[in-house]
């Protein structure tokens, strides 16, 4: 956890993974990231809210969330997971620590940030579409 909080200290100042190994993220105009790493881990898991899912209709929007799973974001090594408790979707990335620096780090950072508002808004748009029909 020390490598990712050093990893960290460019963007704010303090050690912020502490004792629990978590940690959110946020940037405007994106959703927030969430940093976990349990102890002794050589992964840093990232994951980021990109769809809730409805109580009604919600099969267009898995259909979707499939779609770009398996065609626009498995090049990046993303893929996305379905919250039980929270019935919300989330778009999901492992770094591996001992394969990043501070640069690659925060640059995979920025692109997680990316993914994540563009899987958000490519969804939102599938489900406004599908409510047309």
């Amino acid at each position: 956890m020390e490598k990712i909080n050093e990893f960290l200290r460019p963007r704010i100042p303090n050690d912020l993974l502490g004792e629990y190994g978590s940690i959110t993220l946020e940037k405007i105009n994106h959703p927030p990231i969430t940093l976990d790493i349990t102890n002794n881990s050589e992964v840093c898991h990232l994951s980021a809210p990109v769809a809730s899912i409805p109580e009604i209709n919600a099969i267009p929007l898995l259909w979707s969330a499939l779609e770009l799973n398996s065609l626009s974001y498995g090049n990046h090594e993303c893929w996305i997971a379905k919250n039980h408790e929270e019935e919300t979707l989330f778009v999901c990335r492992n770094l591996f620590i001992p394969e990043l620096d501070t640069n690659n780090f925060n640059q995979a950072l920025d692109e997680f940030f990316e993914i994540a508002s563009g899987m958000r808004n490519a969804l939102s748009i599938d489900m406004d579409n599908s409510s047309l029909q």
